[in-house]
């Protein structure tokens, strides 16, 4: 596909007539719902300038997703990642703030996977990463798994085929932990928030990268880290204890209680996505219900063995 600026697709001709020549561009990636979270959000390609050998990628977010996505925060947030090396610069923000063009990552790059990322050096590596975003400015926007879990339930619930009989429960015990994290009182600081591990790259030397920013905003660090435990190692407490513990210094009954309950909220927070858009997507070869449904039986599992009182009572 030749990009240039009579091309009909606005997308196109905005980024030829940024880059002032012709393009080549790849087809979309191919995104998959489950069992790898890839590609979903956005529709993405890479990008070759005529006659030169960098590469750029473009990213445009689909419409039919429940949340619009903040275009212009998450190019702000990518942004500012960048400038710690820690993820590809974004250069041309599309009108609207539709999507972005961001720098190629470069070859020999590839997502991670579930168990690259368990072993010690590597999730050092990532954490450090994650860690270098707190020290940054405050991000544009605030994240709250919390509201994010309100707002899908309200346009899930009256939509979905196959909308879970404890549902209720669960979004009551999800209430009640968003106060009792409200009256214990917070910190806020700039975070990537995404656990997904396909949005990490790793190189064959180990070297790390993070990649898609639309899940950052000021969060609390321990939500942080809860996504990332919740991804390599769920329903472990164990082996989430020993993380936060090094992490920490010390496993404080309040962390240990937070890093559960952010799990939790984490897993509802993607079951009911899955549903909704199950429910709503015409993109129908993408498994929107199994990821949910794989994300609502994790949930079911850690509410299940939970004290759950005495997890709002230490939060």
């Amino acid at each position: 596909m030749m990009i240039a600026c009579s091309d009909s697709s606005a997308d196109y001709s905005e980024v030829a007539a940024w880059l002032g020549k012709p393009s080549v561009a790849s087809p979309p990636f191919a995104a998959t719902a489950s069992p790898l979270h890839h590609a979903v959000d956005a529709e993405t390609r890479v990008l070759r300038p005529a006659d030169e050998e960098q590469r750029f990628v473009l990213k445009v977010w689909h419409d039919d997703l429940p949340q619009r996505t903040d275009g212009h925060a998450v190019f702000a947030m990518t942004q500012a990642a960048s400038s710690l090396g820690i993820t590809p610069a974004p250069r041309l923000l599309l009108s609207g703030g539709r999507g972005f063009v961001m720098d190629h990552i470069g070859d020999g790059w590839m997502p991670a996977r579930l168990h690259q990322l368990s072993t010690e050096d590597s999730l050092d590596r990532l954490l450090c990463a994650k860690r270098a975003l707190h020290t940054l400015a405050p991000f544009p926007i605030d994240r709250n798994v919390f509201a994010d879990i309100r707002d899908l339930a309200v346009k899930a619930r009256p939509i979905a085929a196959h909308w879970p009989q404890e549902a209720e429960q669960m979004l009551v015990f999800a209430s009640q932990l968003e106060q009792a994290v409200a009256a214990s009182g917070i910190d806020h600081v700039p975070g990537h928030a995404d656990g997904v591990s396909s949005n990490v790259m790793l190189r064959q030397d180990g070297a790390l990268q993070l990649i898609d920013f639309d899940e950052a905003g000021n969060v609390d660090p321990l939500f942080d880290l809860a996504v990332v435990l919740n991804e390599l190692f769920p329903l472990d407490e164990t082996r989430q204890l020993q993380v936060l513990e090094a992490v920490e210094g010390q496993v404080s009954r309040s962390s240990r209680a937070r890093i559960a309950a952010y799990a939790f909220a984490d897993d509802l927070k993607w079951a009911l996505w899955g549903l909704f858009m199950d429910a709503s997507s015409p993109r129908r070869h993408l498994e929107f219900l199994k990821y949910g449904q794989w994300r609502w039986l994790r949930c079911q599992m850690a509410a299940a063995g939970m004290n759950q009182q005495e997890l709002v009572r230490h939060v």
